[in-house]
């Protein structure tokens, strides 16, 4: 094993008893094969590793199982001290599977519970860092144990936590002790609930927030220092209204995910949770006290239910003149919402500079496809000069009208537009259908000094545009 620290380097043979070098159980002694620790160390004169500086020694048990690294406190002072002061814990998906190996699954919840209680209560020293993984199964909703680790991270200046139950796992509520971690600068929840207590004075150090299916069950903020806010399949949303009214000043990257298969509340500021009803999404109320973040990503279920009502050559009111980067993915070209909203998003982002687009492929044509096609080649979606363009990226392209005009029109509308790279869908592996697509392709092209880049199944291709080289000037790789 090589360990990098700036300029100098260490490098440990780890190998067994048999050989010399003893790493966990006999980490700390350097010996011949039988012979006691202590002639091994009159032999060798000194002890190898409890030596090296600290961040090294920090090193070594970063590269270790958590439950290793606590058995190493055994081993002398020194290791005490070592383990003591170490604030890292990465109690993920390997740690559980280790733990567990070749044990019934009836000790499973057991066996997790005695080691990370042995692992906590070990460890009198700050912990900065937890990565708790909760397996299914184990029904830790039902132990009073989840609330005694929290307590024991909250009183121990935690700053960044990342909390995972497993999906098919109940719903856990998280602990209130969580709402007092003042230190806390990041924040990841996957599967769980936020019910903030009344008394809750929120968090006044976070940076980067994380949610994937999470319920927020009450009105709740994550502090004026947010820059990083993404919300995976996430309800009720409609709680963060103060938080993108009043403490979105330093928010640059956004991101809201829906899951249409969702049965619960949609994403939605003005959603009632007792009548179970979808709703439309208040885009105004939704951005528009979010006063200058540089990267936004939209999925298309989202834009499905912005507000109706929106006129289609409209824009935000709010002045994002910092966004630099637009990210829509699964988008349906069948869905005359989706489209028209998203256009109402980029008409939004004057000085965008790049925009990234992922289709969401449908297996027939929708008949009421015509109608994305009207729009896009209606002049209501030619209003805008998007002079900052420079890079555009399109996934899964199965070369539909719709498609084909959504890239003709954003090549007319980008005067400044230098590389376009377009992805056919994967289920696309004939090359007459890329060859067919491509020539397409070649028809939207005007004199400016794009290139457009096809990244297929069967073949690469690289055209560009014949203002800048000769027309036929087309590049082909197998």
């Amino acid at each position: 094993m090589r360990i990098d620290i700036g300029s100098q380097w260490w490098r440990f043979e780890l190998t067994t008893w048999s050989s010399t070098t003893l790493l966990a159980k006999n980490m700390v002694y350097v010996g011949n094969k039988g012979k006691s620790h202590s002639n091994a160390i009159a032999e060798e004169g000194k002890d190898l590793i409890s030596n090296l500086p600290i961040d090294l020694m920090y090193r070594i048990l970063d590269g270790m199982l958590i439950s290793d690294a606590a058995r190493t406190s055994v081993l002398s002072k020194t290791w005490r001290n070592i383990w003591e002061t170490y604030h890292c814990f990465n109690l993920n998906t390997l740690f559980f599977n280790r733990l567990v190996y070749n044990k019934d699954e009836q000790v499973h919840r057991e066996k997790f519970i005695a080691a990370v209680n042995m692992i906590f209560f070990a460890h009198r020293g700050p912990i900065l860092k937890l990565n708790l993984y909760m397996p299914p199964g184990l029904r830790l909703h039902e132990s009073p144990f989840l609330d005694v680790w929290m307590k024991q991270v909250s009183d121990s200046g935690i700053q960044y936590l990342r909390l995972n139950n497993a999906m098919n796992n109940p719903t856990i509520s998280v602990p209130s002790q969580l709402f007092s971690c003042s230190g806390l600068m990041r924040l990841m929840l996957i599967n769980c609930k936020l019910n903030p207590p009344p008394n809750s004075r929120g968090y006044c150090n976070l940076v980067v927030v994380h949610l994937s299916f999470v319920t927020l069950a009450r009105d709740m903020s994550f502090g004026p220092r947010i820059k990083v806010l993404s919300l995976v399949n996430c309800a009720g949303i409609q709680h963060l209204g103060n938080q993108f009214k009043y403490h979105s000043q330093n928010l640059y990257k956004l991101v809201i995910v829906r899951d249409q298969k969702l049965e619960n509340s949609a994403l939605d500021l003005d959603f009632n949770p007792f009548t179970n009803k979808m709703k439309s999404i208040n885009l105004y109320k939704l951005l528009g006290h979010i006063p200058s973040p540089t990267d936004l990503t939209v999925n298309g279920v989202c834009l499905q239910f912005l507000e109706p009502g929106l006129a289609l050559h409209k824009k935000l009111t709010t002045d994002w003149g910092n966004l630099k980067m637009l990210k829509f993915y699964e988008l349906k070209f069948n869905e005359m919402h989706q489209i028209s909203n998203a256009f109402c998003l980029i008409r939004s982002f004057p000085n965008m500079q790049i925009l990234h687009l992922s289709v969401k492929p449908e297996a027939n044509r929708n008949p009421i496809e015509w109608r994305t096609e009207q729009y896009l080649e209606s002049p209501d979606c030619r209003d805008i000069i998007l002079d900052q363009l420079k890079i555009v990226e399109i996934r899964d392209v199965m070369g539909s009208k719709a498609e084909l005009l959504f890239i003709k029109l954003v090549l007319a509308i980008a005067p400044s537009l230098r590389r376009m790279t377009i992805f056919p869908n994967s289920n696309m592996t004939e090359s007459k259908e890329e060859i067919k697509i491509f020539n397409q392709l070649f028809c939207c092209l005007k004199r400016s000094p794009v290139e457009i880049i096809w990244r297929g199944n069967s073949m690469s291709m690289t055209l560009r545009s014949p203002g800048v080289t000769d027309p036929c000037s087309a590049v082909m790789s197998n």
